[in-house]
């Protein structure tokens, strides 16, 4: 049954039933179900038609009221399922359903923060190799892209709760339990003196993959994945565009604010427990005591966050949800080729399209290189550089020292979101030079990554203050100038996709391209610094450059391929002669 909600400043809960009759309206009620004849009467007394069951006096509105189909044709009754009148101050059965989806989410973002800024130094120091960055992103972003279609169509089949439950229980069980078993019995000492490091990586890229897969199937119930609508679907809860904006502006800062101040403080932590077992007595426990800390520290919020999510969860969000869309007769296999079909067509749209297609490419690159300043560069230099950060065998510190410059690029992210947000108004051309702007902040972006290398050149000139301030000032410069085109950007492709009237099959293909194009940037970062290994001024100095060099593209190509005029197409012109006036 429906659960509505009337009148908070009324003390009373009460069913009521409306039966109309031919001639005459008549009001019913139960004692059992907690009715005040009090307040029936005064709803009696507000009637002067049969439109009692809609007196805003009782913050009753047609929108409560529905045909009950268990009711009798021979009096046509209109039944309302459940019309509470609130206590004072006391949220709505819809209200506790959102807000627990809200919290619920919150606390996964805030452990997705501690992952992103973790996981890097993690594989460097499990494994002792950048490139094996590369290949277990490839793992996780392989399951991303194959799962995703699958998840899309088993979101409108079952509940959001119980996905929402299975993925969060999913991952916390990877994270907290199967990888720090796996670690401690093939690849530590600490168990057995044999080590097996083929099968531990073989395992460890499996289990990242399975991992993957569970993101895939939790981002379509995410609130920036269009979780909320689909809640509201479910559950019969009207989601306003100012809903939506107040779940993804909410959703957004506390994702940037546990980047900047929630990991740091998970990383500190984790630096201190990684000191005080390097003092044990225990000599293999020292020995593994960065790793064991960044092991223990990542299980510790997976477990404590996941169970938050999940209290919110099944607290406030009923186990049933109320209304799923038909699935007809139409299996699971025969939605995801449609899905998949969909996508491809998405493709074609972008491959015919000139501006659509090269926003998109663009698109993949600006996201692939922010991920890889994430998770490559800003850990390789802070797990290789002893001089003013720290070495792969003091994984923790560097670890800290990784947190610490990712924080410092958010608050760069920040600021540019928040003039953004401000001041940057959307045009109303493509061809307007507010566009042509973005493209220098591209450009900026990529040429700041140029300090990094630089802080080399001061670390031979024993300048290691400015070594560190250079590093920071890479990570600050460049999420600051990448944010603002980000923003703007989406937009513009927003409008293009609009154009064509099929947003849903161009998006679809967005993401899975932009997914694949992540996994590969990462891999191929990755893998210049394992080739220079022993020279990471030289790694650093290539890695730069392709920064700078997408910089550059953008900034030259940019406007002529994706500010052009789009290319024409059927749906184009049906739209030109929408615009012609029926009459003279």
């Amino acid at each position: 049954q429906r659960r509505v909600h009337g009148d908070r400043s009324k003390r009373n809960h009460f069913r009521l039933v409306v039966v109309m009759s031919w001639q005459s309206p008549k009001l019913a009620y139960s004692p059992l179900m907690g009715a005040s004849p009090k307040v029936l009467a005064k709803a009696a007394r507000t009637a002067s038609s049969p439109n009692v069951a809609f007196s805003p006096k009782l913050g009753i509105t047609s929108n409560n009221i529905r045909l009950s189909p268990k009711t009798s044709p021979r009096f046509g009754a209109l039944e309302e399922n459940y019309a509470s009148l609130n206590e004072a101050g006391k949220p709505t059965v819809s209200q506790e359903i959102s807000s627990g989806y809200l919290y619920g989410q919150l606390a996964n973002v805030a452990k997705m923060a501690v992952w992103w800024s973790v996981f890097s130094p993690l594989i460097i120091g499990l494994l002792q190799s950048e490139e094996a960055l590369g290949y277990t992103r490839l793992s996780f972003n392989l399951a991303l892209v194959v799962v995703s279609p699958i998840a899309g169509v088993l979101a409108e089949r079952i509940a959001v709760r119980r996905l929402l439950n299975v993925t969060t229980a999913t991952r916390m069980v990877i994270w907290v339990v199967l990888i720090p078993v796996i670690y401690v019995l093939l690849k530590s000492e600490l168990v057995n003196t044999t080590q097996f490091p083929d099968l531990f990586y073989g395992l460890l890229l499996a289990l990242f993959f399975f991992d993957g897969a569970s993101v895939a199937m939790s981002n379509v119930v995410d609130i920036d994945c269009g979780g909320l609508d689909l809640l509201g679907q479910q559950h019969e809860i009207e989601i306003t565009d100012h809903t939506r904006n107040k779940f993804n502006s909410t959703h957004q800062m506390v994702f940037d604010a546990s980047f900047i101040f929630f990991a740091p403080l998970i990383s500190f932590l984790v630096y201190e427990t990684s000191k005080q077992l390097g003092d044990s007595e225990d000599v293999t426990l020292a020995a593994v005591s960065d790793v064991a800390s960044l092991l223990g520290g990542m299980a510790a919020v997976f477990l404590c966050l996941s169970f938050l999510s999940l209290y919110y969860y099944n607290r406030y969000i009923p186990s049933m949800a109320e209304h799923i869309a038909p699935t007809a007769d139409v299996s699971v296999t025969e939605q995801t080729k449609s899905v998949v079909a969909g996508i491809w067509d998405g493709a074609k749209i972008c491959f015919r399209n000139r501006p659509i297609g090269w926003r998109l490419f663009f698109l993949a690159l600006e996201t692939a290189l922010e991920d890889s300043m994430v998770s490559v560069c800003i850990a390789a230099v802070a797990l290789n550089t002893s001089e003013i950060f720290a070495d792969k065998s003091h994984a923790a510190l560097g670890n800290l020292w990784c947190s610490a410059v990712i924080a410092v690029g958010k608050v760069g992210a920040f600021c540019a979101g928040l003039f953004m947000n401000r001041f940057w108004h959307v045009p109303e051309a493509n061809h307007t030079n507010e566009y042509r702007k973005l493209f220098w902040s591209v450009f900026l972006g990529g040429c700041s990554v140029m300090l990094l290398p630089v802080s080399h050149l001061l670390v031979q000139r024993e300048q290691i203050m400015a070594a560190r301030v250079a590093v920071f000032a890479a990570s600050f410069l460049f999420f600051m100038f990448s944010t603002a085109p980000k923003i703007g950007f989406a937009t513009l492709l927003q409008g293009l996709a609009a154009e064509e009237e099929a947003s849903g099959k161009i998006f679809g293909f967005v993401a899975t391209f932009v997914t694949a194009m992540d996994a590969i940037i990462i891999l191929v970062l990755s893998s210049i610094f394992k080739a220079y290994e022993g020279d990471m001024q030289t790694a650093l100095w290539i890695s730069a450059s392709i920064f700078a060099v997408h910089g550059v593209l953008e900034l030259l190509l940019g406007p002529w391929l994706v500010l052009g005029t789009p290319t024409p197409t059927r749906s184009s012109s049906v739209e030109k002669d929408r615009k012609q006036p029926l009459l003279p």
